[in-house]
C-alpha cells in the first residue's frame, strides 16, 4: 500500500474512532457510569494510539496514552462509580487535540511517495507487527493485534468463529466486482475479521481465491446463503476453535490484554471507509448508464436468429454485472442519515455547556439512506435549528426541574422517507414560545402557521437583546430560504411550556 494511502486510512480510522468516543462520552455524561461505555471508549483510544505509534505520530500517541491512563481507573471496578465531570472535559479536549493533529497533511516536499517494502526484523520489532517468538522462527503472525481484539470480542459475545474460502469462476470477466459483492453481503450480516487478500491488492490476486475469517451467531447455512451469487464456486466453510486460533497470538506492549476484553452483548460495527471524488462517482454512474444502453442495443440486434441463445446468455451475465455495479454506486452516492449527522451530538452538548444547560441530541431508530449531496445541502439548516433549540428552547436545569421536567433537555431528530418525499422533524422538549408574554412582538398571532410566518421574517428574533449565540434575527429566515431552493417547506408546532418542533418537508 502506498504511503499516502496509509496516512489517508489513518485519518479515516481516527475520524471514526473520534465519532464513537464523542457519542459514548456524551452517554457517560448523561447516563452515568457504564462499564461497557468505559471499555468501548478505552478500545477506541487504544486503537488510535496503536495506529499513531505505527506511523510515528508521537504527539497523537502521547495524547492517546494520557487519556488511556486517565480512564484506566474506571475499568473493571465491578460497580457503578461517580464519573468526575473534569475527566469528561479532559477526554473531550484530548480527542479535540487528536482530531486537529490527525487532520494535518504531509508537507508538499514529502509528496514523493514510495511503496512500503516488506518489513525486516528491525521494522518488525519497532512496529509491533509480529511478536518476538515469530521473529525467531521467521513465521508471520496469523492475526494483527486489532484482529485478535475482534476475535476475543466475538468469543465474549458467544459467536462461532469460521474460516470461509471461495473462488470466482475462471470464465468470469469481472472477478473483482463479484468478490466485492460477496464480501459486501457478508459484512452486512456477519462480523468480518480478516480478508485475504486484502482489498487494496485483491483485484490483482483474486484468481488465487478469497479467504475470510468471520464470526457470527447465525447458522452455517445462512453464511453460505450470503454467497448465492453467480460465478461464486468452491465454497468451503470450516468452524474454528478459539483456543487454537489464539494460542499463538503475538505478544507486544501495545496489544490488548486478555483482561481488557469484557463480555459485551453489543456488536461493535467496524465500517469500511473509502475516499472517492465526486466527479469519479458521476463518471462511473455514466458508465453504468452507457452499459445499460448498449445492452439494450445488443438485445435488439441479437435477439433473434441462430445466435439468440448465446446472445441471451451473455446479455444476462452483463445485466447481472451492471446491476451489481449500480448497487455499489448507489451505496457510494448515499449515506446513513443518522451516522452522517452524529457529530451534531457533540455540537449540541458543547453549546449547551457554554450556556449552563444540559442537552441530549437523539435520532430516531429509522435511519434512511439519503443522497450525499442532499445531506451536505441540508446540514446547515439542521445545525441552525438544533442551535435554536439549545439557545431558545431548552431551559436551564433549575428551570426544568421547577417545571417538573428532567434537568437534561432532549432534542429529537426524526427522519421519514415515503412515497411523497422526505421529512425531517427536529423537536425539543423545552419551553416553546410564549406568545402571550410579549403582546407587542406577537400581536395578532393565533396559530402555528402565523407564528411560523413571523419567525421566518428577516431580522425577527424572540430575544430582547443580541447575544453571542442568538438575538440577531438571522436564523430561520436563512433556513427557510435555503430549503425552498429544493422546493422544501417548513412546518411548525409550538406548545408553550412543553415543546417546539420544526419539520422540513421535501417532495
Amino acid at each position: 500500500m502506498a504511503e499516502g494511502s496509509i496516512y489517508s486510512t489513518f485519518k479515516q480510522d481516527t475520524r471514526k474512532f473520534i465519532d464513537e468516543i464523542n457519542e459514548n462520552l456524551i452517554k457517560l455524561e448523561n447516563e452515568g457510569y457504564s462499564g461497557d461505555l468505559i471499555n468501548h471508549i478505552f478500545r477506541c483510544i487504544h486503537s488510535i494510539k496503536s495506529e499513531a505509534a505505527y506511523l510515528d505520530f508521537e504527539e497523537i500517541k502521547t495524547a492517546a496514552h494520557d487519556m488511556e491512563s486517565a480512564i484506566e481507573p474506571l475499568r473493571n471496578v465491578g460497580q457503578a462509580v461517580e464519573v468526575d465531570p473534569a475527566l469528561i472535559e479532559f477526554c473531550f479536549s484530548t480527542i479535540d487535540k487528536i482530531e486537529k493533529l490527525s487532520s494535518v497533511s504531509k508537507s508538499s516536499d514529502e509528496a514523493e511517495l514510495e511503496e512500503l517494502s516488506d518489513p525486516d526484523e528491525d521494522d518488525i520489532a519497532e512496529q509491533g507487527i509480529f511478536a518476538e517468538k515469530y521473529m525467531a522462527s521467521g513465521a508471520e503472525a496469523p492475526y494483527s493485534s486489532f484482529e485478535i481484539m475482534l476475535i476475543k470480542e466475538a468469543r465474549g459475545r458467544g459467536e462461532k468463529l469460521y474460516s470461509l474460502s471461495f473462488f470466482i469462476a475462471a470464465d468470469e470477466p469481472m472477478k473483482y466486482p463479484r468478490a466485492y459483492l460477496a464480501l459486501s453481503n457478508l459484512e452486512q450480516e456477519m462480523n468480518v475479521i480478516k480478508v485475504d487478500p486484502p482489498f487494496d491488492v485483491m483485484a490483482e490476486q483474486v484468481d488465487d481465491g478469497i479467504k475470510v475469517i468471520l464470526s457470527t451467531a447465525q447458522t452455517a447455512a445462512k453464511i453460505e446463503s450470503m454467497l448465492s451469487i453467480d460465478q461464486i464456486i468452491d465454497i468451503q466453510l470450516t468452524q474454528l476453535d478459539y483456543g487454537k486460533e489464539l494460542q499463538n497470538e503475538p505478544v507486544h506492549e501495545n496489544d490488548v490484554r486478555e483482561q481488557d476484553i469484557q463480555l459485551n452483548p453489543q456488536t461493535v460495527a467496524h465500517e469500511r471507509y473509502i475516499s472517492v471524488e465526486a466527479q469519479e462517482i458521476d463518471a462511473i454512474s455514466e458508465y453504468v448508464t452507457e452499459i445499460k444502453k448498449r445492452l439494450s442495443d445488443l438485445n435488439s440486434v441479437f435477439g433473434n436468429g441462430e445466435s439468440a441463445a448465446a446472445a441471451e446468455y451473455e446479455l444476462k451475465g452483463l445485466e447481472t454485472i451492471s446491476d451489481s455495479i449500480e448497487k455499489m454506486m448507489s451505496n457510494l452516492q448515499t449515506v446513513d442519515f443518522n451516522s452522517h449527522f452524529s457529530g451534531y451530538k457533540r455540537t449540541a452538548r458543547d453549546l449547551a455547556s457554554k450556556l449552563g444547560k444540559k442537552v441530549e441530541l437523539v435520532f430516531n431508530d429509522d435511519n434512511p439512506r439519503v443522497q450525499r449531496d442532499f445531506a451536505d445541502f441540508i446540514s446547515e439548516p439542521i445545525l441552525q435549528i438544533i442551535r435554536n433549540s439549545v439557545v431558545h428552547g431548552i431551559e436551564t436545569p433549575e428551570q426544568r426541574l421547577d417545571s417538573g421536567k428532567f434537568e437534561t433537555g432532549t432534542i429529537t431528530v426524526t427522519v421519514e422517507k415515503g412515497p411523497q418525499g422526505l421529512s425531517i422533524l427536529i423537536a425539543d422538549d423545552g419551553a416553546g414560545i410564549d406568545t402571550a408574554s410579549n403582546p407587542e412582538k406577537f400581536e395578532g398571532i393565533i396559530d402555528d402557521q402565523q407564528l411560523l410566518e413571523l419567525l421566518i421574517q428577516p431580522g425577527f428574533t424572540t430575544r430582547a437583546l443580541s447575544e453571542e449565540y442568538a438575538g440577531r434575527g438571522v436564523g430561520l429566515d436563512l433556513v427557510n430560504s435555503r430549503i425552498r431552493t429544493r422546493s422544501g417547506e417548513l412546518e411548525l408546532v409550538n406548545i408553550t411550556g412543553r415543546s417546539f418542533s420544526l419539520r422540513m418537508v421535501f417532495p
